[in-house]
């Protein structure tokens, strides 16, 4: 599998954050996953979390980019406030898709609305990052059949060249190689 298709390398950090988790709670906050493991150098993605018992977070949000977790899984945080590992998986995947530059808006327009209809359709928790990029929670339990209607129009999409996908839990999770943007890992 390809890592690096999502985002170019820059030269400051560069945060991708979820402006509306697919949980909502009073009790959220934000930690930092370092993408540096994921060949995404000063890319760090604000996860957010709720805490949870025996001092692990549980994650309220589809990550973007992040690999080895998805939401409901519960993760460990460093004194620096950074995912160092994930605890525990409750099984649920998360279906990434993200539209290639080529994709002008109305496309990308179409692309949304029919991603929206047909996640919405079967009950699926999805976030967008930004007009091409969506992140779909798969519950445990549900198969790529059950899906399909999903996985077929998105398909379409990446058989032209217009979109790339991947699964969130394709690669595991690797901690931090970073400490805090522009501090040492302690």
């Amino acid at each position: 599998m390809e890592i690096g298709v999502w985002f170019p390398v820059t030269a400051g950090p560069i945060y991708i954050g979820h402006k509306s988790p697919a949980r909502q709670s009073e009790r959220n906050i934000t930690c930092l996953v370092d993408l540096e493991p994921f060949g995404q150098p000063a890319f760090f993605e604000q996860l957010v979390v709720v805490p949870g018992e025996a001092g692990v977070f549980v994650v309220q949000c589809i990550p973007f980019v992040a690999f080895g977790f998805s939401l409901g899984d519960e993760v460990a945080v460093n004194p620096e406030v950074m995912v160092e590992r994930v605890v525990r998986r409750k099984g649920n995947r998360t279906l990434r898709v993200l539209l290639a530059p080529s994709v002008d808006d109305a496309m990308a327009e179409t692309f949304r609305t029919e991603v929206e209809r047909r996640a919405s359709g079967l009950g699926l928790l999805f976030e967008w990052n930004s007009w091409g990029n969506v992140a779909i929670d798969v519950p445990v339990g549900t198969s790529n059949e059950q899906i399909a209607s999903v996985i077929e129009f998105i398909a379409g999409y990446v058989d032209r060249g217009l979109a790339f996908w991947e699964w969130s839990e394709a690669i595991p999770f690797e901690p931090p190689v970073n400490g805090w943007p522009g501090a040492p890992l302690v």
